[in-house]
């Protein structure tokens, strides 16, 4: 069995250890994986392991289980045991269902566009449109994925569904489990599994009328059928329902869902069209460290990259390098048939870069690999909605078909594509199967390049023929098998540089020529650099005047409009279109000069931006549409600006061109320059030949060495997701005493902006916001042009500054520039001295002074501390005792600077599962009944605590809980007080004394005075720390500016 190597090992030991804080009490049991000091080995321990719930993690080497803390003590001090670490949960991301959306007037049915309905009902149209954008249909005259097992992780799904049946009778489900702990035959909404399972391996043998399916405000001719076929027809699934009745997952639950695909099912494909956003994102989580084990197993995993738009919204375990994270393009047929009234809608194009795929540059430099039809297609569905609540037509009825869309898509259809390539590898390498690296690099340097940017097409987008093709043409030691087709295969699939800025750089990239015939390769850089046109203005749009004209869509959803051209010239690469408006649900749609629906803006949720483009887009006059649904009553201006763009040349290649006899491998020499400033350059190495051009994506990040700039957009309005994230990295030497990073907008600010400073060990050591003000319900209704981060002491090493801009986007402007600056030792806070002895009982000050150098209006304070460790109980944000069952809370704790670990407690009558999160998502901790995290410092700031019964729950179960959350920290000085009073009490105390603490504008400067009383015995030597701390009010954290250790002697 295949154990994990040494990368992963040192993976999984960055995660925080669960240590025993000196001076705990012995506690309720926790979750946690203990992972063994010997991978190569099967463990030693068996089933004399302690604790409960006790499973072996045959994927690695390790076990989950529940102990308490002395067998935790016991497990750290084992020379068998390699770390143990806390068992966290994933939330669950729910599938992009397409945002309504038409034309003006009522369409009769027999005005379909063409390509819309199949002419004669008797031969349906094959759906998903995605079979012929990745030209699937001709990949499965060569394979058809047989005798390939493909594994998802989703909710519940039917397996006797009609689609799910072969014509000889056998079911394409080799196995379907549960691992979400209330059943798999629960009642769920099912659109991600049906959907993930018909774009891998529906059989296509039942024909939809999808006149039944739309609304009869914008009606299709009766008998306009499809038929629904996967990627793979021939592929075994593997169903792992891995999602509880509220949408998540924890970690444990995926983990042991991958364990089993890889160990029990043996499967060769896992699709996971889930993840979170977290910050930091270093992927050395559970749920990345099980896929990378997955993948040393031989297992080819595809994620989906996520659905919050190409502004740097990747999310994880997408983007990881041992998967494939797979993007989002368009696949258009499917609005053509249901959105048939749109203005001057006279056909569609399908195969750009959908608006909604996240992209950008992740954390780590990574773009997404390739892109796949995700916006969107067909689904089959079990119209039986007492068991599966999304297989709703768009009247509300049950229906045996859905819309299926977002990256949710893409990442199964990628899947499906990757079973084609190992079915095709394995027929012509003697039944061998191709290592997941290998079928990395034939799906990449087999897509197509659409001359997208790499951010958002990685390679291109996926052509499964091909793929197929190249895998039957790699050839072994012996020349076999004999080569056909003409395609490449480049060894990096990725190519990227960090380095100061202007720094020159040598990439080497390999390519192998896999076709039959000797082929001359030319090689050249590129990137989206000349701007051609650019036209900006406004409309203005009031869907509630009956003057503007409506439309009616296939939802049945009424929608007003107003419509404005503009120019595309000749010559251009891509056109990008932006618009911004006061926050809402708004859509931007693109027709093409001869009316061709080319992109729309895929918005989410409410925003106050949009954003939409087009690649090669045709010379002449396009129309932009900007419409909003009646109901929504949306009466603005509408900002917008359509600019088109063409490559230009960066840096060289050499040689420029090589000559390649088939099985034959060349290298070429990338020489580039990093970014004369600091941030990401995002361009591409291209690769040609008179069949085919490769674009590998080339990733240039400049290091941050003083002040740097960048420009703000906006993003879909997806909830819970950044709008944008920016990311800098930079470098401290040992022995600094400060670093502190500052963000300055030149104009009001009208968006809410976070700022995470994370350090070497992926920790976050400050976050910030820029909010001034909130309304009733705690919204933010103001904000500040700056924001200032710090962090005292910071340990050497790489460190990284993440910009969060959030949603929904002002919409205020359709872009702002903001202005950096990275400062060592720049904090000015003097700090008396404490006399060497004080008399009992009588008070003594000590002036602090301190000069704000920031950039940011300041609010300071001091928080005294003893030098002593021990447990204190923390104040939630209200009531926590008696809360409902079965789903309780959450409520909200502080946990102040100087904490090791926290322990929330749901104490019930019934069985009950805690959940305590930070409120950047990560870090989470389950437990049953203690939840508990540790960390060298656990992160500073807001924590919730929630709970939930214990399933499976066949009957249901009631009553309620009691919460408690305990910290381990270093104590708070009672006999200390200032004049500012100390905001880490509100931790501590239901009614904590008020809060005055300094504020100081960018340069002003201020005293506080600290009263110390001595209040034991005479003789007594007391010691402490005197933390000088900033405070981020909306964010409940605080930076620690300074630590001055003191000590006195009771006289």
């Amino acid at each position: 069995m295949p154990r994990l190597g040494p990368g992963l090992l040192a993976s999984l030991l960055a995660l925080p250890l669960l240590a025993v804080p000196a001076g705990a009490a012995q506690d309720s049991p926790q979750p946690v994986i203990v992972l063994m000091a010997d991978q190569s080995v099967p463990s030693p321990f068996g089933s004399s392991l302690p604790g409960s719930a006790v499973r072996r993690l045959g994927l690695i080497n390790g076990y989950a289980a529940t102990v308490d803390i002395a067998a935790r003590s016991r497990l750290a001090s084992d020379p068998r045991v390699r770390a143990v670490m806390p068992d966290l949960p994933v939330k669950v991301r729910r599938p992009s269902t397409p945002v309504g959306s038409g034309g003006p007037g009522r369409a009769s049915a027999a005005e379909a566009p063409p390509g819309v309905c199949p002419s004669d009902p008797g031969k349906p149209q094959l759906e998903p449109e995605a079979l012929g954008l990745t030209d699937a249909v001709r990949a499965q005259t060569l394979a058809t994925g047989k005798g390939v097992k493909v594994g998802f992780l989703a909710d519940g799904v039917d397996v006797h569904n009609p689609e799910f049946t072969r014509a000889d009778g056998s079911s394409v489900f080799a196995d379907y489990q549960d691992f979400g702990g209330d059943g798999p035959n629960v009642p769920t909404d099912a659109a991600e599994a049906f959907g993930d399972a018909s774009a891998i391996a529906a059989q296509g043998r039942q024909s939809y009328d999808l006149s039944q399916f739309v609304n009869p405000a914008s009606p299709l001719p009766a008998g306009c059928t499809i038929r629904v076929r996967g990627m793979a027809p021939d592929a075994s699934l593997v169903g792992l329902k891995v999602e509880t009745s509220d949408g998540s997952a924890n970690t444990s639950t995926i983990v042991q869902a991958i364990d089993y695909a890889v160990n029990v099912d043996k499967v060769d494909v896992l699709n996971e069209s889930l993840g979170t956003n977290p910050y930091p994102d270093p992927h050395n989580d559970p749920f990345s460290l099980a896929n990378q084990a997955a993948v040393r197993a031989g297992v080819t995993v595809t994620t989906a990259s996520g659905d919050a738009g190409v502004a740097g919204t990747v999310g994880d375990p997408a983007g990881d390098p041992a998967v494939l994270s797979v993007g989002a393009s368009t696949s258009l047929r499917l609005f053509a048939q249901t959105q048939r009234n749109m203005p001057g809608l006279k056909g569609f194009v399908s195969d750009n870069v959908s608006a909604l795929s996240s992209g950008g540059v992740t954390e780590g430099g990574q773009v997404d690999d390739l892109v796949a039809p995700g916006n969107d297609g067909w689904a089959v569905c079990t119209p039986d909605t007492t068991r599966f609540t999304g297989c709703v037509n768009f009247n509300g009825k049950p229906s045996p078909v859905i819309t299926f869309g977002g990256t949710s898509q893409s990442a199964p259809i990628t899947a499906g594509a990757v079973a084609l390539v190992i079915q095709a590898y394995r027929q012509t390498h003697g039944g061998s199967s191709p290592s997941p690296a290998l079928v990395k690099q034939i799906l990449t340097s087999t897509a197509t390049d659409h001359l997208d940017p790499s951010d958002q097409q990685g390679t291109g987008v996926l052509d499964a023929y091909e793929a197929v093709r190249a895998a039957m043409s790699i050839q072994d030691g012996y020349g076999r098998p004999a080569a056909q087709g003409d395609n490449l295969l480049v060894k990096q699939t990725q190519l990227s540089a960090t380095a100061k800025p202007g720094a020159a750089r040598q990439l080497r990239l390999e390519v192998t020529n896999v076709g039959a015939g000797t082929q001359t390769v030319t090689a050249a850089n590129r990137v989206l650099s000349r701007t051609v046109s650019d036209q900006s203005g406004s409309v203005t749009l009031d869907v509630t005047s009956p003057s503007t004209p409506r439309w009616t869509s296939g939802s049945g959803t009424t929608f007003a409009f107003a419509t404005t051209t503009f120019t595309v010239p000749a010559g251009v690469d891509h056109l990008d279109a932006t618009m911004a408006f006061p926050p809402n649900l708004v859509n931007l749609r693109l027709l093409s000069p001869t009316g061709q629906l080319s992109a729309f803006s895929a918005v989410q949720g409410t925003t106050g931006f949009g954003h939409a483009e087009v690649h090669s887009p045709a010379a002449g006059t396009w129309t932009a549409i900007f419409d909003s649904s009646v109901a929504r009553k949306f009466n603005g201006t509408i900002k917008f600006d359509f600019r088109s763009s063409a490559y230009a040349p960066l840096g060289a290649v050499s040689p420029a061109s090589l000559t390649l006899a088939p099985g034959r491998t060349g290298t070429f020499t990338v020489a580039v320059a990093t970014p004369t400033s600091p941030g990401d350059l995002d361009a591409a190495t291209v690769l040609s030949t008179p069949q085919h051009r490769l674009a590998v994506p080339l990733t240039l990040r400049s290091l941050v060495t003083g002040s740097f700039d960048g420009v703000l957009t906006g993003g879909n309005g997806r909830a819970g997701i950044a709008a944008q994230n920016v990311n800098y990295r930079f470098d401290v030497m040992a022995g600094q005493r400060d670093v502190g990073i500052g963000i300055t907008l030149p104009g009001a600010a009208h968006d809410q902006l976070t700022g995470y400073l994370i350090g070497p060990d992926h920790q976050i050591a400050s976050r910030t916001d820029n909010v001034t003000a909130v309304d009733d319900n705690g919204r933010p209704t103001a904000f500040a042009s700056s924001i200032q981060s710090y962090r005292r002491d910071p340990q050497p090493g790489r460190w990284t500054f993440v910009l969060e801009l959030h949603n929904p986007s002002s919409g205020v402007a359709l872009t702002q520039r903001f202005s950096g600056q990275l400062r060592l030792n720049s904090l000015d806070v003097q700090v008396g001295a404490v006399p060497a002895t004080l008399p009992a009982g009588k008070p003594a000050t000590v002036a602090v002074h301190v000069r704000n150098t920031g950039v940011a209006t300041e609010s300071f304070f001091v928080d005294p501390r003893t030098s002593a460790l021990g447990d204190i109980d923390l104040v939630g944000d209200r009531p926590a005792q008696g809360l409902p069952l079965p789903l309780a809370g959450p409520v909200a704790y502080t946990v102040p600077p100087g904490t090791t670990s926290i322990a929330g407690t749901a104490t019930s009558s019934v069985p009950v599962e805690a959940d305590l999160v930070a409120d950047s998502q990560l870090p989470e901790a389950l437990g049953r009944p203690t939840a508990k995290y540790s960390a060298t410092e656990v992160q500073t700031g807001t924590w919730v605590l929630g709970a939930a019964t214990v399933g499976p729950n066949p009957s249901g179960r009631t009553g309620t809980v009691d919460f408690s959350l305990t910290a381990h920290t270093q104590l708070f000085d009672g006999s200390v007080t200032s004049s500012t009073g100390d905001a880490w009490l509100l931790a501590v105390r239901p009614e904590p004394p008020a809060l005055t603490p300094l504020v100081l504008a960018p340069g002003q400067s201020g005293t506080i005075t600290v009263t110390i009383t001595p209040k034991a015995a005479p003789g007594t030597l007391v010691s402490g720390v005197l933390y000088v701390d900033d405070q981020n009010a909306f964010a409940f954290t605080g930076d620690e500016l300074r630590a001055v250790p003191y000590s006195y002697l009771i006289g």
